[in-house]
């Protein structure tokens, strides 16, 4: 095996990945590379069960599943739904209780950098490959239809969960953090190698949104 040191990598990680918003979307590269659809840990609220229970019901989208249980001479089938568990911060409400109370939202404000940062910590709703990284995140934030579409998937969901109240607001494509990391612009990988790499990375990290 190489005597390559990975650890390296991370020197000089932050010229490989980027991270882009609606705002800076015009801006990711137009390189091949696999890339990753997040749902930005956005506050506004300062009702924190509010909060987390919109990020659970984004999260919670395929919890649909049929369930077999085989006997001797039958097959019995149950559609179970798998949704997350009711959360219970009582032993912090204390804490963000003093932290919205801030005379001047300071430490609130603070706290929302600090939760946005951390989106990139949650499970991706979507990963995929891509010979252009821009193209291909102009295509999922601009056009509806197609053989398979994050965006078609995402925003029926979406509005969804906001008809039946699970979310306080509508939710686009457009709203979410596009992250990207770079392959060769030399083409060293072969597109044999970047949907390798596409399906490991969907196979470990399990994004919800990604068709099966």
């Amino acid at each position: 095996m190489s005597s390559v040191k990975l650890n390296d990598i991370w020197r000089s990680v932050n010229n490989e990945i980027g991270f882009y918003t609606s705002e800076t979307f015009k801006d990711v590269p137009n390189t091949p590379g696999v890339y990753a659809w997040f749902y930005p840990l956005r506050i506004l609220t300062k009702d924190i069960y509010e909060f987390i229970n919109e990020v659970n019901a984004i999260l919670d989208y395929d919890g649909i599943r049929e369930a077999e249980i085989d006997f001797k001479w039958e097959i019995i089938t149950q559609n179970l739904e798998i949704k997350s568990k009711k959360i219970n911060l009582t032993p912090f409400e204390g804490i963000w209780s003093e932290i919205i109370t801030n005379g001047d939202d300071t430490e609130f404000n603070e706290l929302r950098k600090i939760i946005m940062r951390a989106s990139i910590l949650l499970p991706p709703l979507y990963i995929g490959k891509t010979r252009n990284l821009n193209i291909r995140c102009q295509q999922h934030v601009n056009t509806a239809g197609g053989k398979n579409n994050f965006r078609a998937r995402f925003e029926k969901y979406a509005d969804e969960a906001y008809s039946n109240k699970k979310i306080s607001k509508k939710i686009e494509v457009n709203d979410l953090l596009f992250v990207a990391i770079k392959t060769k612009e030399e083409d060293q990988l072969s597109t044999r190698t970047e949907e390798l790499v596409e399906s490991i990375l969907k196979h470990l990290s399990k994004p919800k949104y990604s068709e099966k």
